[in-house]
């Protein structure tokens, strides 16, 4: 993205009030300086801004700007076993790179988070730094991207499916409230790709708002895409449960943008759950096709 580009995007989003930002990739690191260009355009615009990083292009001075700056990190570790991270990556020595950089931030104070994505053949190992704490519940790679049900066994199959359990705990009112007026994240967040493309979530692309190319943010923001909520999903749309279960359209293995979530259980037409072996198994045969 040229320069002037970026900085009509982001005079657009401060304009409309958009309160934080995150710079993401790709790598952003790979910008350099012209990345810090890019930051410093936002300083005072926004009330956080984040750097989603691999982190093996953080350096010392990188570290000092990020602090100086008051800019949060947001980083990738996969596993804390180093070659288990390094086979996700497919860079041997990435691990060493990521959590030496880890070291300078937490050294200047740079506030830092680490995410991880959970899939097959991919061991977290045991918690063996106190530099960053890794989920083994989730996040379960989604089927967008390069996902796909290959990078699923079993176990994480279960861990992702919908069941009865997803609705033991309490409803807060204020979830259910915008989940019957709005999309949980598509009424939230905005993600602008490098020809200056609208979508509504990193990960999708089936949907887009339109483009930021002569255009204003609010000429172009489409309020059909806010309200995509669940009376619209196939399925979704005759289930009881549907403003208490939490959607993720990007999640899809199917160019449907209104297609019933593959992993749910529940089978509103009939008023019943399948069994989550019942339902593993019609996955599995998907993925050995």
């Amino acid at each position: 993205m040229s320069l002037k580009d970026f900085q009509h995007c982001i005079s657009e989003l401060a304009e409309t009030h958009v309160p934080a930002i995150q710079f993401i990739g790709g790598e952003p690191l790979c910008l350099k300086s012209k990345l810090k260009t890019m930051i410093e355009y936002c300083l005072g615009k926004f009330s956080s801004i984040e750097v989603f990083t691999n982190g093996t292009l953080i350096t010392e001075d990188w570290a000092d700007f990020f602090a100086a700056n008051n800019i949060k990190v947001a980083l990738s570790v996969y596993s804390y076993i180093p070659t288990m991270h390094d086979y996700v990556t497919k860079h041997t020595g990435s691990f060493d790179k990521t959590t030496r950089g880890i070291r300078w931030l937490r050294e200047r104070n740079v506030k830092y988070r680490v995410a991880n994505v959970l899939m097959d053949k991919v061991e977290l190992g045991e918690r063996n730094t106190d530099l960053f704490r890794l989920n083994p519940e989730k996040d379960i790679i989604r089927m967008s991207g390069r996902g796909n049900l290959g990078l699923l066994n079993e176990e994480l199959l279960r861990k992702r499916l919908i069941t009865p359990k997803n609705f033991e705990e309490p409803l807060k009112p204020s979830l259910v409230r915008q989940a019957f007026a709005y999309h949980q994240c598509f009424s939230t967040r905005l993600y602008i790709d490098v020809k200056l493309n609208v979508y509504p979530c990193v990960m999708e692309r089936r949907i887009c708002h339109g483009s930021l190319k002569n255009s204003h943010l609010k000429d172009v923001l489409r309020s059909d895409i806010f309200t995509f909520n669940k009376d619209r999903i196939e399925e979704c749309r005759e289930c009881e449960f549907r403003y208490c279960c939490f959607d993720c359209r990007p999640n899809t293995l199917t160019d449907n943008i209104a297609a019933k979530p593959w992993y749910c259980s529940y089978l509103p037409r009939q008023g019943r759950w399948q069994s989550p072996e019942e339902l593993i198994q019609q996955i599995l045969q998907n993925k050995a096709q």
